[in-house]
């Protein structure tokens, strides 16, 4: 399974968070007025597609 982590620097032992791809449903840069919104497809479609 593909991953996002990300580690706090302000912790000694930096901890860090896992996330999957499949979790994410958007991204927005605000600094250039840019967004993206991702929809979960079913096993169904993705076979389909």
């Amino acid at each position: 399974m593909r991953t996002v982590s990300r580690g706090w620097a302000s912790i000694r032992r930096r901890p860090k968070l896992f996330i999957p791809f499949a979790a994410i449903t958007g991204f927005v840069d605000p600094a250039v007025n840019f967004a993206l919104q991702f929809q979960a497809q079913s096993d169904e479609q993705a076979c389909e597609a």
